[in-house]
């Protein structure tokens, strides 16, 4: 059972997309999701999942259920083993508690920073519909507006949520006219035996800030203090017993509010890879990371109940969660959608450019003769392949992907396309060791450096590479005289 604002239910009530109780198909989805997305049996495991789920200490009147940070990532790149997150798992992790805690209403929420990067491009406009696709189908009850919003171009996004019900919040954006804007600026939802009262805050980067327009509207952003006191006593007035705030504001400027957090019993918050879970005063903080890859539980108690008002927890979403069949196949279309935007791209600026200006990198096969044992380690090693796991894939020509699996790219003269700059595709000497030109012009006086693990870590982050050891990894790859570095 899910809850939406009051203003909310009849329209939501009336939509076709409706979830069934999942619990008696839980077990044939996980298989057949399995089988889907290329997962072994043992990658789901349910009784694992449910566990998850079904520890709750002590009795529980409704669920919160937060996402922060996402992005536009609707998948894990799923180039190395266990990554997190993904919209299919997301919707799995709701599935279960459809069938652990049928009575107890849960809500979603997002605090921010939903939508790719990176608009107008349609790539990123594809990936923020896909995202609000999915929240659609979670029956999301807020999602707060932060900076990524305003950069992706508010006016489209607000309605893109419009095509699917999403009750968009902010208690910081107003509209310079003075007239009424298409969101709230605080909501209110009956929700178990409790009134619910939700205010989004949110604060722009000190550097490269998006503007704030709604189409040719101004906007401006309030100073937080004045922001949550405004939002604050209309709750008040409309009398709610529990405050939330979703928060895209880093967790030390909303510590900062010190007195102005008189009253908020929560935040739920978005800031980079903040992870944070931790009681200040009467207030409790949570932060949910970045890319989609954790969920924040927060369970709220019944108001007679012999236990903490809130009790939180976080579910990292990897592999052993279900992932659920229809969002999966929709990643899986995003994926091959964006993939092919990127690949027109590139053909065009190919056919209009043909020619480019000689490159500082010189590519693997320039090394091979100085350096034929090098060049044999790295030929038989992965990173030789690594724009053929892309092309399996479906995302050779997707940038968030080319960027770790080629040579050079965001450097001068360096990857583009498979279209543009074939040569330089897969981790080649150069990726690591920098552009070989002068180098090799200088017959080898002119020294490359040596690398080590700081140059591994760029791609090989806990992102993107969440077991990755330099000291077991190493040895794979291990090449050259000395440190061999």
């Amino acid at each position: 059972m899910k809850t939406r604002p009051a203003n909310e239910r009849d329209t939501v009530g009336a939509r076709l997309r409706r979830w069934l109780p999942l619990a008696p198909w839980l077990p044939l989805l996980a298989a057949g999701v399995a089988l889907a997305a290329g997962l072994s049996d043992a990658d789901v495991d349910l009784d694992w999942s449910r566990e998850q789920v079904q520890r709750h200490p002590g009795p529980i009147d409704f669920v919160l259920l937060s996402t922060g940070g996402i992005a536009g990532w609707h998948e894990p790149c799923g180039c190395t083993s266990n990554q997190s997150g993904g919209f299919g798992r997301r919707v799995g992790l709701d599935g279960l508690y459809a069938e652990s805690l049928p009575d107890v209403p849960r809500l979603w929420l997002d605090a921010g920073d939903l939508v790719a990067p990176g608009a107008p491009h349609a790539a990123a406009v594809r990936k923020t519909r896909a995202q609000l696709e999915i929240l659609g189908r979670l029956e999301a009850t807020a999602l707060n507006l932060a900076a990524g919003e305003l950069g992706h171009g508010l006016a489209e996004y607000v309605a893109l949520a419009k095509e699917e019900a999403l009750p968009l919040l902010s208690s910081s954006l107003k509209a310079t006219d003075g007239e009424p804007v298409p969101w709230a600026d605080h909501l209110v939802v009956e929700v178990g035996k409790r009134r619910l009262g939700l205010l989004g805050l949110m604060q722009l980067p000190a550097e490269d800030a998006p503007e704030a327009l709604l189409g040719d509207r101004e906007l401006s952003v309030l100073p937080l203090a004045i922001a949550l006191k405004q939002g604050k006593q209309r709750l008040s007035d409309a009398g709610v017993d529990l405050t939330v705030v979703l928060a895209a504001v880093p967790p030390d400027d909303m510590k900062a509010l010190d007195d102005e957090l008189v009253g908020v019993d929560l935040i739920l918050g978005t800031a980079g890879k903040s992870r944070l879970s931790e009681q200040v005063g009467d207030v409790r903080f949570a932060y949910a990371g970045d890319r989609g890859r954790l969920v924040i539980e927060m369970n709220v108690a019944p108001r007679d109940a012999d236990v903490p008002l809130l009790r939180s927890r976080y579910h990292e979403l990897e592999r052993r969660f279900p992932n659920d069949a229809d969002a999966r196949e929709l990643q899986r279309t995003v994926t091959r959608e964006v993939n092919d935007i990127h690949r027109e791209e590139a053909q065009a600026r190919a056919a209009a450019s043909p020619r480019r200006k000689r490159s500082n990198h010189v590519a693997a096969e320039s090394c091979r003769a100085c350096h034929v044992q090098e060049y044999l380690a790295w030929e038989g090693s992965k990173h030789a392949h690594a724009m053929e796991t892309l092309v399996k894939a479906g995302s050779e020509f997707t940038p968030d992907c080319t960027s770790c699996h080629s040579t050079g790219f965001g450097q001068e003269g360096g990857f583009l396309s498979l279209s543009e700059t074939r040569q330089l595709a897969d981790v080649q000497c150069e990726a690591c060791h920098g552009p070989g030109r002068e180098h090799a012009a200088s017959g080898g006086r002119v020294e490359m450096g040596p690398v080590g693990e700081a140059g591994c870590v760029g791609c090989h982050d806990p992102d993107n590479s969440p077991e990755f050891d330099f000291a077991t990894y190493w040895p794979k790859i291990a090449h050259g005289s000395g440190s061999g570095r």
